[in-house]
């Protein structure tokens, strides 16, 4: 895919000025797609998006399969595995645990070369699945979605304070994190299991910080980002409560920044690490 593909903006490497090149790493895992969603109570939505997602993932011609990581105490789990002999695996816990916890585990049970993972909500359709997976399929390494780059695809937006935020949190990312990316925080990512292994040790944030935490250390890695316009559906009913939310964000991202930017000695690592244990459930 090149560089002026139309909804699409590919951003080179830091350092490089032209197109960027594609780095040519051999994966030691079987070529496939690995897909993951976290899912925190999400009986009411994750069977529609189950079965969006399932026939796009069938028709690829790859071996697939599809990692729902849940918590709650709902019938979440119930519905996964009544998908497993569609290539659905369960991997479930009672106690509440943060969306990045969610996808670590779906990391490190995924079996294939191309790893993704999305909201269980099934807020990108399904045809802009296939387009981002048949990128990614065709070579680009790091696949992010964007709700920013062609705003009118947006066909139900966030609220006016959720929407407002957004904008806030989203110049904030860009100014301290210098992260080209329109749009770091949607829900929708796919990365190759090479790029996945070698940064998530680099990973120390796992609540709602974590998208943009992860698209940090893939671009400081080296690797060139494609940035790719879809449609959205803003969904109602959702777990994220902005007031209690957004200062977890901030004092997040904040925290990002100042280990990974400034000296370190402002900032120990142990902190970041008391803040995510403080608060991961977020």
């Amino acid at each position: 895919m090149s560089q002026d593909t139309p909804g699409s903006v590919l951003y080179p490497p830091p350092g490089m000025g032209g197109a960027g090149s594609r780095r040519s790493a051999e994966s030691s895992r079987p070529r496939g797609i690995s897909w993951i969603i976290p899912a925190y109570n999400e009986e009411g939505r994750l069977g529609a998006t189950l079965d969006a997602y399932l026939p796009v993932l069938e028709g690829m011609g790859l071996p697939f399969e599809v990692i729902v990581s849940s918590s709650g105490k709902d019938a979440t789990p119930e519905i996964a595995r009544r998908y497993a002999h569609r290539g659905v695996l369960s991997v479930h816990t009672d106690a509440r645990r943060g969306k990045g916890l969610a996808i670590l585990e779906g990391f490190r049970l995924a079996r294939y070369s191309i790893v993704g993972y999305s909201d269980a909500d099934g807020s990108v359709p399904a045809p802009d699945m296939l387009r981002l997976l048949s990128s990614a399929v065709s070579g680009d390494r790091a696949v992010v979605a964007s709700r920013r780059l062609e705003p009118h695809r947006n066909w139900v937006r966030a609220p006016a304070p959720k929407y407002y935020a957004s904008n806030v949190w989203h110049a904030l990312s860009r100014l301290l994190l210098d992260l080209p990316v329109r749009d770091a925080e949607c829900g929708f990512k796919i990365f190759t299991h090479d790029i996945v292994d070698r940064v998530l040790r680099e990973v120390k944030v796992t609540n709602w910080v974590f998208d943009v935490c992860m698209l940090y250390h893939v671009r400081a890695s080296g690797e060139a980002l494609r940035e790719m316009a879809v449609n959205y559906r803003y969904h109602h009913a959702t777990h994220f409560r902005l007031s209690r939310v957004a200062p977890v964000m901030l004092a997040g991202l904040f925290s990002v920044f100042a280990v990974n930017r400034l000296d370190r000695r402002f900032l120990p690592m142990d902190f970041l690490r008391a803040m995510n244990r403080r608060f991961s459930q977020e």
